[in-house]
């Protein structure tokens, strides 16, 4: 039996708002303060959050939904050692396109798991094989 990630069926882009972006955020400022020991002002700058988001997040008040799950994950959690690695070395000029990158990583990781959260339009868009099934939608993508 497939597991959603809430009981009525969200979008791809929903999953991300509401869970899994909220999640990554997490972890990525979690490790920056705690394994990095980079100040809670200094992540919020590379995160462009607020310091009292960033703190959130580190208290885990916020962004705890995903974070066990997509922990299990060995191929989602080198990605994000590389992006914590460009974070911490300043080299993170493109933030969205990391965020982009670990969502997708951590979708596909949560499928592995059993949850059934589709394709991005994104996503489906830059790779044919991951089919929207609605070939109007397809072609106004391209």
């Amino acid at each position: 039996m497939r597991r959603s990630v809430n009981s009525r069926a969200l979008t791809p882009c929903e999953v991300a708002a509401k869970e899994l972006l909220p999640t990554i955020r997490s972890m990525i400022a979690e490790r920056l303060v705690n394994e990095r020991h980079m100040s809670i002002y200094a992540a919020s700058k590379v995160l462009s959050l607020t310091p009292a988001a960033v703190s959130n997040y580190v208290k885990c008040k916020r962004g705890n939904s995903l974070k066990a799950k997509l922990s299990k994950s060995s191929r989602f959690s080198q990605i994000m050692n590389g992006v914590l690695d460009k974070m911490e070395n300043g080299r993170a000029e493109r933030l969205s396109v990391y965020y982009c990158v670990l969502c997708v990583e951590g979708r596909r990781a949560l499928n592995q798991q059993g949850y059934d959260i589709g394709y991005c339009f994104y996503e489906a868009s830059v790779d044919p094989s991951k089919s929207l099934q609605d070939e109007p939608l397809q072609q106004s993508l391209k």
